[in-house]
């Protein structure tokens, strides 16, 4: 998700020094401007500090739609222009939004500079395409196609049309629209078809719609072109629980009226989670997209996107570029809007101030 180690390094450098130790540079007694225009005793800091002390200066705590976030200052202003569009002060509509975060420390892209912000942090994950996830994205396509296929009917758009550099107002509206039929599917493909296959699950399996796309969808261990039975289908669902969460450990299930904390209760544990390997020279691992991160617990029954269309059009309308779309084969961070060219002026000006202005 938006700020890790992997998609920060991925789509934005951070500013280097000029001793040629990234990590390191002489400034004067103040911490903020470089040897060259000493005032004061020479010290040595951090890049990252330097660079940090001259974004400071430029930040500002703000709140956008109730919420208390810190951003830069320019955008602090573009948000209070997305609130006008959305009549906030006459309405108080948060347009699904309850949480907010801006400004992070340096190593995290945009948010470095207080130029992004991830709203619903919990509740709205980075789904597919981060960088140095190569091997995690080749489990989640087709479990997110087996999702669409079983509830919608049709295809996944995360997989593949999200990366399509999608600019256009309708390319945004088409995908928002898209990406919300597939958190709702995701809401009842767990916390209905799972949770209680006897009441939700076999019913659909045996009905017009519910067969026939099911004959579309592909089933471990099923034929292509066949229904699952109602325990097959079960057990491949507990099989994506597992590799969007990184947990072996899903919702409780009712069977034949019988609530189960664990489906093992009855013969049909969740397998173990895949640990992924790093990547290269990424600095983590692959992470699933609903793992919990701190006091984020996330959870696929709530589906991956809680915000309404109106939001996301009012900020994209005014400069940001939506995670979930804007970054060609990086897209699937659902979280994050970023203002990209004030992102990479910033980011560019705070080089030139910890290099001395070269």
């Amino acid at each position: 998700m938006a700020g890790t180690q992997n998609q920060a390094a991925a789509r934005v450098g951070g500013p280097q020094g000029t001793s040629g130790n990234p990590s390191s540079i002489q400034v004067n007694g103040s911490g903020t401007t470089p040897l060259t225009s000493s005032n004061g005793p020479a010290q040595t800091i951090s890049t990252d500090a330097a660079v940090e002390a001259y974004i400071q200066k430029l930040l500002k705590v703000t709140t956008f739609l109730g919420l208390s976030v810190q951003v830069h200052n320019d955008v602090a202003k573009v948000l209070k222009k997305v609130e006008d569009d959305l009549d906030y002060v006459h309405n108080q509509q948060k347009h699904g939004i309850t949480s907010i975060r801006g400004k992070q420390e340096q190593g995290h892209g945009y948010h470095s500079y207080g130029c992004a912000i991830d709203v619903n942090y919990a509740t709205a994950p980075y789904l597919m395409h981060e960088a140095g996830e190569k091997a995690l994205d080749a489990a989640l396509t087709p479990v997110y196609n087996r999702i669409a296929w079983f509830v919608l009917g049709r295809e996944s758009v995360i997989p593949l049309d999200i990366t399509k550099l999608n600019g256009a107002p309708s390319d945004r509206d088409r995908l928002f629209a898209a990406l919300k039929e597939e958190s709702d599917a995701m809401r009842k493909y767990f916390g209905l078809y799972m949770q209680d296959p006897d009441t939700f699950l076999g019913p659909y399996l045996t009905s017009s719609t519910g067969s026939a796309n099911a004959k579309k969808t592909a089933w471990a261990g099923v034929p292509q072109g066949t229904v699952p039975s109602t325990t097959a289908a079960f057990k491949q669902m507990e099989a994506d629980w597992v590799t969007l969460t990184g947990r072996s450990n899903g919702p409780q299930v009712v069977l034949k009226g019988q609530p189960y904390q664990n489906p093992c209760d009855f013969g049909m544990c969740y397998p173990q989670a895949t640990t992924y390997a790093k990547e290269g020279n990424y600095k983590t691992a692959p992470d699933a997209p609903f793992v919990n991160k701190g006091n984020a617990v996330r959870d696929p029954r709530n589906g991956f996107m809680d915000f309404d269309h109106d939001v996301v059009k009012a900020l994209t309308d005014n400069g940001f570029t939506w995670g979930a779309i804007g970054f060609g084969g990086e897209s699937g961070d659902v979280m994050h809007f970023e203002l990209s060219a004030l992102g990479a002026k910033v980011g560019a000006d705070a080089k030139r101030a910890v290099d001395g202005g070269s």
